[in-house]
C-alpha cells in the first residue's frame, strides 16, 4: 500500500506543504476506494478511484488560486480586525500612554511616495494572536513575510524594539492595505 501511495503521491505536483497535505489526504482516499473495489464493496473498475481522485485534487488545485489559502486567510483576519477594532485597541503612538482595554498596539501615520498617507500599524504579539484565533504566532509571522507586510524591524528579527516612554517593546510594524487582502486568492 505504502508503494501506491508514494506512486500516485509522484504523479502529482505540490507547490508547497499545503497542496502536499491535500494531495496525501485525495491519495488516501483514493486508496481506500480501491480497497473496496477490490473487495466488491463498490462496483468499479480498478483504479477508477486513483483516477477520480488525482482529478479532484487538480480541479481543487486550479481554484485555490495562488499562494496558500491559510496566508489568504490570515491577512484578511487581520484586516478585519483592524476594520472592526483599529479605533479601539490601537491608540497613535503619541499617545502610547492613554489607557485600550485589551491593547493590540498602536499606529502612525506615514507619507507614502506618491504622496499619499498611510497607517502603519504596530501590533503587539497578543494582538497578532488575538487577530489571527487559531493560528500560531510563528504561522501568523510567516504569511506577514511572504507578503511583505511587515514593513520596518530589527535585524534579524520580524519585529522592532519600540519605545513607548520609559518602556521599551517589542511590535510588528504592519502595513495591511485592502487591495492586498482583496487580491488574495
Amino acid at each position: 500500500m505504502h508503494e501506491r501511495f508514494e506512486d500516485i503521491k509522484n504523479s502529482v505536483t505540490c507547490k508547497n506543504g499545503q497542496e502536499s497535505r491535500a494531495a496525501d489526504r485525495f491519495i488516501i482516499a483514493a486508496l481506500a476506494g480501491e480497497l473496496a473495489t477490490h473487495f466488491g464493496i463498490f462496483p468499479w473498475v480498478e483504479g477508477s478511484a486513483i483516477r477520480a481522485s488525482v482529478m479532484l485534487f487538480k480541479e481543487w488545485k486550479l481554484t485555490r488560486g495562488n499562494g496558500t489559502s491559510e496566508d489568504s486567510q490570515i491577512l484578511k483576519n487581520i484586516h478585519k480586525f483592524i476594520s472592526r477594532y483599529g479605533d479601539s485597541k490601537f491608540t497613535n503612538l503619541s499617545h502610547f500612554n492613554d489607557k485600550v482595554h485589551e491593547r493590540a498596539g498602536w499606529w502612525k501615520e506615514i507619507k507614502n511616495d506618491d504622496g499619499t498617507s498611510a497607517r502603519i500599524w504596530m501590533f503587539t504579539s497578543s494582538g497578532l494572536e488575538m487577530s489571527c484565533r487559531g493560528y500560531a504566532i510563528r504561522r501568523i509571522i510567516s504569511a506577514l513575510n511572504k507578503s511583505e507586510c511587515i514593513v520596518e524591524k530589527d535585524a534579524g528579527k520580524n519585529s522592532k524594539n519600540t519605545r513607548l516612554g520609559s518602556d521599551t517593546q517589542r511590535l510588528y510594524y504592519l502595513k495591511i492595505s485592502e487591495d492586498l487582502c482583496g487580491n488574495i486568492h
